[in-house]
């Protein structure tokens, strides 16, 4: 399964980038922020390919950058 998850992350990545550094930049008003918070949300997904994968990784993908958008605004 493990094998699964990661033959599937690069198309996640490679469809979510864009739309998630846009979304970023918009919440925190700065694209170097923007790109250092998504580098670490999909390392935060990669992470889960080893234990369990949620059944919509984008949608988990954009929650967890918008807490982690969200704790650094605080």
């Amino acid at each position: 399964m493990p094998q699964e998850r990661r033959a599937r992350f690069p198309s996640l990545y490679a469809a979510t980038l864009a739309p998630l550094r846009r979304y970023l930049a918009r919440l925190l008003g700065n694209h170097a922020d923007a790109q250092d918070i998504a580098h670490d949300a999909y390392a935060r997904v990669y992470a889960l390919m080893n234990g369990r994968w949620p059944e919509y990784p984008e949608a988990y993908l954009f929650t967890t950058a918008r807490r982690l958008a969200l704790n650094q605004l605080r």
